[in-house]
C-alpha cells in the first residue's frame, strides 16, 4: 500500500508541474546521483547503494530518445551477526560491492514533462577479487519512470524513479546479483 501510494504521488507531482510545454528538441546532457534500498540477494550482505551518472539523450522523434548512461555505483556493505557459533566470530563484515554500470536505452515521453525508460547494459565489477566473485561483468536493466522540472532557459532537473536488476557476478551464487529500487536526481543542460 505504501509503494502503491509513493507511485500515484509520483505520477501526480509529474503532472501538475510545468516543467516544459514541448518535448526536448535537442540532444540533452545529465549528471545526476543514484542511489535506493537493495531488494534481493545482496541485501544479506549489504545496507544501500549510492552513486553518480552520466547520460546523453538524442531526439529521434518528437517524444522518443535514444540514451547512453554510464556510472559509478557503490554497495555499502553491513556487519551480518549470527547466533549460536561457538569458538568462531559471532559476526562477520561485507566488503563494499563496486560497480561500473554502461547502459544503452529508450525514453519515451507520455508528456511533455512526463516519460517512461528502459535501459539494458553490462555492470563491471571492480572489486571482483575484494568481493569473491568470479565474473567481473553481468547483464543489467533498470526501467524507470520520471519528470523533468525547468531550471532555466536550456536546463532541467531530472528526478526518476527507478528499479535496477543484474545478472550473477557468479553463477553458483544466487546472492550474487544485485536488484535495488531508488532515485535519480540529475542536472541537466
Amino acid at each position: 500500500m505504501k509503494t502503491l501510494t509513493i507511485l500515484l504521488a509520483f505520477i501526480a507531482l509529474s503532472f501538475a508541474t510545468f516543467a516544459q510545454k514541448t518535448f526536448p528538441q535537442k540532444t540533452q546532457f545529465s549528471i545526476g546521483i543514484d542511489g535506493g534500498y537493495l531488494t534481493g540477494g545482496l541485501q544479506q550482505t549489504h545496507k544501500i547503494v549510492l552513486g553518480a551518472s552520466a547520460q546523453v539523450g538524442f531526439k529521434v522523434a518528437a517524444p522518443l530518445q535514444v540514451l547512453v548512461n554510464a556510472g559509478f555505483l557503490n554497495f555499502f556493505g553491513k556487519t551480518v551477526y549470527y547466533d549460536g557459533l561457538q569458538d568462531a566470530p559471532s559476526y562477520a563484515s561485507s566488503t563494499a560491492m563496486q560497480v561500473l554500470p554502461v547502459k544503452a536505452g529508450l525514453r519515451y515521453f507520455l508528456e511533455p514533462n512526463f516519460y517512461l525508460q528502459g535501459d539494458a547494459g553490462v555492470a563491471f565489477l571492480l572489486n571482483r577479487s575484494g568481493v569473491g566473485f568470479n565474473n567481473s561483468n553481468a547483464f543489467i536493466y533498470s526501467p524507470q519512470m520520471g519528470f523533468l522540472l525547468s531550471a532555466g532557459d536550456k536546463n532541467f532537473v531530472d528526478i526518476a524513479l527507478q528499479y535496477q536488476g543484474s545478472g550473477k557476478f557468479e553463477e553458483s551464487t544466487p546472492a550474487s546479483k544485485y536488484g535495488f529500487i531508488g532515485f535519480r536526481v540529475a542536472y541537466g543542460f
